[in-house]
């Protein structure tokens, strides 16, 4: 074999053995890096998944202040039908009262006619407004038995931007002889949602199972219509269940979201809380570059090692046959001087 080809002969399971050590090393590293991705990714969903319960437990709690008072304006029908003024005015007294305390989420409360023209509000105003053409006037006087939410709508009373809940009153033979409207603060719920705590990479909406978008954290400004498109994933996902969590594309922008999301029970309103993807995993990302990096540097000495490895095989090997074809050439030398000898010898003795 010539030294050329014992040359290769070394090289090619080293190359082989190179090839075989970086494969792992990147296999290694590209596990790695998914599981911190798989990893982050799950905190994330699970924080916009705790936001979304959190934000849950605040609307409900809101929902059930906004039945306290519809309970109380039933309570105040049974009153007037007794013929019960003293109890009356004293009902009324008190649905003022817890119209006022509500921490600035509820505007006023009103009692509406059927023929739409308000008959009593819990706190001072204009009387007599018309609103017998609002869908939260229309819609429970046409016999809705649930709780009817409103758009974002300009108040007749106050001239402020609300959100009413409404339910028909009904007298005790079932029939309808009004409706009782409770408005609501969007700005104060943008403002509340804003509180959560989700930080600067997500956002918090309130919305209605239609798409329509009642409040939003990022925008406190009141009156400013925005509707989730009906394609919307977060939608689609309401379908099949009243809450959960999802790694979205954004329709509008494209953008990688992740969602928790949280559908009302007993009203038509949905919870959602979206993180920025990108944002929540660029820690993820420099840790990835990092890793790539490292990954690269330890496949480059690696390949030195065994090149360093090869060449000091190959230097040993070169030793050994130098030692070797100098004894043979010591052992030649000192046979044919022997034979010289020997010769000599049987000279001077012939």
């Amino acid at each position: 074999m010539t030294p050329q080809f014992r040359r290769i002969a070394l090289l090619l399971p080293a190359l082989g053995l190179t090839l075989g050590v970086a494969a792992a090393i990147w296999w290694a590293t590209a596990s790695w890096v998914m599981r911190e991705e798989r990893s982050a990714t799950a905190i994330a969903l699970a924080r916009a998944n705790l936001g979304a319960e959190t934000l849950e437990q605040q609307l409900l709690r809101l929902l059930d202040q906004v039945d306290q008072l519809h309970d109380l304006v039933v309570a105040r029908q049974r009153l007037i039908e007794a013929n019960d003024q003293p109890g009356q005015l004293a009902l009324e007294g008190q649905i003022a009262a817890l119209a006022r305390r509500r921490d600035g989420d509820v505007n006023q409360l009103t009692i509406t006619g059927t023929d739409g023209v308000i008959r009593w509000m819990a706190l001072p105003g204009n009387a007599q407004v018309f609103e017998g053409d609002q869908d939260h006037f229309r819609i429970p006087r046409a016999g809705l038995a649930d709780m009817h939410i409103s758009d974002q709508i300009v108040s007749r009373l106050t001239g402020r931007w609300v959100i009413m809940m409404s339910r028909a009153i009904r007298d005790r033979a079932g029939e309808i002889i009004g409706v009782g409207s409770v408005a609501v603060d969007p700005q104060a719920l943008s403002r509340r949602f804003a509180d959560v705590g989700i930080g600067v990479n997500g956002i918090a909406l309130l919305l209605r199972r239609d798409g329509n978008i009642l409040a939003h954290s990022r925008d406190e400004q009141a009156g400013r219509a925005q509707r989730m498109p009906p394609a919307h994933p977060v939608l689609g996902a309401l379908r099949l269940s009243r809450g959960g969590q999802l790694e979205i594309a954004n329709p509008d922008n494209g953008r990688p979201e992740l969602v928790g999301y949280r559908a009302i029970r007993g009203a038509p309103l949905v919870v959602v809380v979206a993180l920025n993807a990108e944002r929540e995993l660029a820690a993820v990302d420099g840790l990835r570059s990092a890793a790539f990096v490292a990954a690269s540097v330890i496949t480059l000495l690696s390949a030195a090692a065994l090149l360093l490895g090869v060449l000091f095989a190959e230097r040993v090997r070169a030793r050994a046959a130098l030692d070797a074809a100098r004894a043979e050439r010591e052992a030649a030398l000192e046979s044919l001087a022997q034979g010289q000898r020997m010769e000599a010898l049987g000279r001077l003795a012939g």
